[in-house]
């Protein structure tokens, strides 16, 4: 299996965790110009906010957390990417949420609000 098919089978998993957690799958592999978004959600608990959440993945036992991979430029992607879906799809309806979902081969861990315009919250 290559990589590319390795991502697509987090992605499903992703997608059906946020889906059994009661999330609405709205998009998945959103891209444009500035970039690409993994999913777009809408949350059962705050209907009125539209949830970008980057998947990352990393085979168990490898150094480091999924999420550290979502430095700053990453962030700031995923931020200009969710801009340009929001104009496509009528504009913004209310709030704005970043998450992040990690994963391995054993764990699903969701961040919400993982990070915002300003930054990096602490995870």
């Amino acid at each position: 299996m290559n990589n590319q098919e390795k991502g697509r089978q987090g992605e499903d998993r992703a997608a059906a965790f946020l889906e059994a957690a009661g999330y609405r799958v709205l998009a998945r592999n959103y891209r444009c110009v500035y970039g690409e978004v993994d999913i777009v959600a809408l949350d059962p608990a705050v209907p009125e906010q539209t949830i970008f959440i980057e998947v990352k993945y990393r085979k168990t036992g490898t150094r480091g957390n999924p999420w550290e991979a979502v430095n700053r430029t990453k962030q700031q992607r995923i931020i200009r990417t969710s801009a340009a879906y929001l104009r496509e799809h009528g504009g913004m309806k209310g709030q704005v949420r970043y998450d992040v979902l990690e994963m391995d081969d054993r764990k699903v861990v969701h961040h919400p609000c993982a990070f915002d315009a300003s930054g990096m919250r602490g995870i």
